[in-house]
């Protein structure tokens, strides 16, 4: 744990020196796995050459299992070599589930609000078209209703670039 917090101390420290390729915003998918994590619509908005925010509406389900949320994530874009980077961010996301217990007294359904702190760590392709690949992890830990729930989820995203690079 001590080296992942070292590792995000760095990349901030040096990300106003690494010269990244940060695109004026992208539109598309992430599609995750883990935690009843489905489809989410994305949306990237580039602040300068090495930050940008990422919003995400999302929808997830299982059996007996449904979620609806919206996360956002402030990310430092680090590049590696042409159209290959990294990222790196924390972020929140706030949504509502709802699910089937199986107990007899409410017919099993129960729902709630919830509210979590969450990061995010991946890599990306851009194309020289206006393509953009990505490929992350989210660790996240719910702060309401039930603090200390620790999870993750794994994700793809395709998104379609619009307009030029920062």
């Amino acid at each position: 744990m001590k080296k992942i917090i070292a590792v995000i101390i760095l990349a901030i420290f040096i990300s106003p020196i690494v010269k990244a390729q940060v695109d004026a915003n992208a539109i598309g998918l992430r599609l995750g796995g883990g935690d009843n994590s489905g489809a989410e619509i994305s949306f990237q908005h580039g602040f300068n050459d090495v930050n940008r925010l990422e919003l995400d509406l999302g929808f997830g389900y299982s059996k007996g299992y449904n979620q609806f949320k919206i996360s956002g994530i402030y990310q430092w874009v680090f590049n590696i070599e042409d159209g290959l980077g990294w990222y790196i961010g924390p972020g929140a996301s706030l949504g509502l589930y709802s699910y089937n217990d199986g107990y007899y007294g409410n017919n099993g359904y129960n729902s709630d609000f919830y509210i979590e702190a969450m990061g995010q760590i991946g890599l990306q392709y851009r194309f020289d078209f206006p393509l953009q690949l990505t490929l992350d992890f989210r660790p996240a830990v719910e702060i309401i209703p039930e603090l200390g729930h620790v999870h993750g989820s794994f994700g793809f995203g395709i998104r379609y670039v619009l307009g030029g690079n920062k």
